[in-house]
């Protein structure tokens, strides 16, 4: 983690656990894909503080990327610290999930939106 005045750059690697399925299905196929896999991930995170106040901006995101599919996670966010250590952030978020010929399958999965985080910090 390095830190230049009020701006902290976070990067580094996550490891990401992927357990799920995706069920395709029209008129002429129903096919029921399963994964799980564990894979490393690139990650980096900004954060600015504002000065003289508990309030912050910050965007963190993941990235993973394994033969033809990838992952990706990326957030953008303001939030507020009590000193009684409650944090609050509001954001926006977007999860994608892309892969081509995966089980002579290709697709394309996105999320995306706002969200509001409430944490405790001890």
């Amino acid at each position: 983690r390095m830190g230049y005045s009020d701006i902290d750059i976070d990067l580094g690697v996550n490891i990401v656990r992927f357990d799920g399925r995706v069920i395709l299905r029209d008129d002429n196929m129903h096919q029921i894909i399963e994964h799980t896999d564990t894979k490393p991930g690139l990650y980096g995170a900004v954060e600015y503080d504002i000065p003289a106040s508990q309030f912050y901006f910050k965007s963190t995101a993941t990235y993973v990327l394994d033969n033809n599919s990838e992952f990706s996670k990326a957030r953008f966010m303001m939030g507020w610290r009590a000193n009684s250590g409650i944090q609050l952030e509001v954001g926006y978020q977007t999860y994608q999930a892309k892969w081509n010929d995966y089980k002579n399958t290709d697709g394309l999965i996105n999320f995306e939106g706002l969200y509001t985080g409430m944490r405790f910090n001890f």
